[in-house]
């Protein structure tokens, strides 16, 4: 064994066919570097959640932790192959295998065409856009694997549900195909206490705990509603090439033709803009940063939209996500998708991104909670979501 030295701890969907069944089973399965000379991210101290502070000692004959003075742990054991010590001390897979350092991922379940997803304390949330011959629909399933239920679903060849979000014991998605927003009481399976508003042409939603946001495409509304979706409420207009929208107490940004916007969650105070000539393909913020994913890289800058730089690059990449422990994204960009991790200040030519998961069937939307990452794997079919352990 090697002893290892740690960090402390660190349908409407159309026609809604009710509680018609998702088919689903569920279960157990030196990118991005920027060089700082050319006006990339900061280079410097790998990050809390970096691996690359993997330094190990030489085998004792037990297995007990040792506290060291510094309230961090150094553990006996192999880093290399154990699930509770992999790659660091106290890095624990939560049931996943640990090879060559590094939690391996794991499905939760399969479906059609896993598109979107979000996470709330125990399940996990997506929408599923279907197949020719397959319904689509919005389903959940418990954050650690085990029985899929139907949230909604849809007609076979015309809803088309795209973003879910998850407040107040509802499930909210948008269906830009039927113009609307749909609100479905929880748990299921089916829609109970089914809501919805007319919308024209919606397609990201999120919440910031306190209301729900999303952004119509064709009307170039960014609107506000809660979680029973009732008298919705415009915040922002006339906004050309809306897709993605991210929000906290104060503010919501979004993506527009060309950059990024942002305006009062109530609304008023008429909206401003970043361009960049950039065709944005998502957005996230956390306290200080906006983070907007482009085809080819990562650029963050803060709320104020000021000092935008490239923190991360990639070759096709789709969604991304942010909390203190790194950015996230997926990218199609190689022979196999993957699913890239880099530090909050960026990724440099020392420190590239992190290969989370590797071999990944057309990856799409992922969403984080404390302990892992998720994500929609979304091919023709016979798609799957998928978790690794930070």
């Amino acid at each position: 064994m090697r002893r290892g030295v740690g960090q402390r701890g660190s349908m409407t969907l159309g026609a809604l066919l009710g509680c018609a069944a998702i088919v689903a089973a569920c279960g157990f399965d030196g990118v991005g570097q920027i060089d700082p000379s050319a006006g990339g991210a900061d280079s410097g101290v790998p990050s809390e959640g970096s691996t690359t502070d993997r330094s190990a000692s030489p085998s004792d004959a037990s297995d007990e932790s040792i506290l060291l003075g510094d309230g961090s742990t150094s553990c006996v054991a192999d880093l290399a192959t154990d699930p509770s010590n992999c790659g660091r001390c106290a890095h624990s897979c939560a049931g996943a295998a640990c090879v060559a350092g590094k939690c391996q991922p794991v499905t939760l379940a399969t479906g059609n065409r896993p598109h979107e997803v979000t996470v709330d304390a125990t399940d996990v949330y997506w929408t599923d856009r279907g197949t020719a011959i397959a319904a689509p629909g919005v389903a959940r399933c418990p954050k650690a694997g085990g029985t899929v239920v139907p949230v909604a679903t849809g007609s076979v060849g015309t809803a088309d549900p795209t973003s879910v979000a998850v407040q107040s014991g509802r499930a909210v998605f948008t269906d830009a195909t039927f113009n609307s927003v749909v609100s479905c009481g929880l748990p299921g399976p089916g829609c109970s206490d089914q809501q919805s508003t007319t919308e024209s042409g919606p397609q990201g939603i999120t919440t910031n705990g306190a209301a729900l946001f999303w952004v119509n495409g064709n009307s170039g509304n960014v609107r506000r509603g809660d979680a029973a979706l009732s008298s919705p409420l415009t915040v922002a207009q006339n906004q050309i090439g809306l897709s993605r929208v991210a929000a906290n107490a104060t503010t919501v940004f979004f993506t527009v033709l060309n950059g990024v916007g942002s305006a009062p969650v109530g609304g008023g105070a008429g909206a401003v803009s970043f361009a960049n000539g950039m065709t944005a393909r998502d957005i996230a913020i956390d306290a200080t940063y906006v983070y907007v994913a482009y085809a080819t890289e990562v650029r963050r800058l803060t709320h104020a939209f000021a000092g935008e730089m490239v923190v991360a690059t990639g070759g096709d990449i789709q969604r991304l996500a942010v909390d203190a422990s790194g950015i996230y994204f997926t990218d199609r960009g190689a022979a196999n998708g993957r699913i890239l991790r880099c530090p909050v200040v960026g990724c440099t030519v020392s420190q590239p991104a992190e290969v989370l998961a590797t071999g990944e069937a057309m990856p799409f939307g992922v969403a984080l909670d404390a302990t892992h990452v998720y994500w929609a794997n979304e091919p023709a079919s016979g798609g799957t979501i998928r978790r690794v352990a930070k």
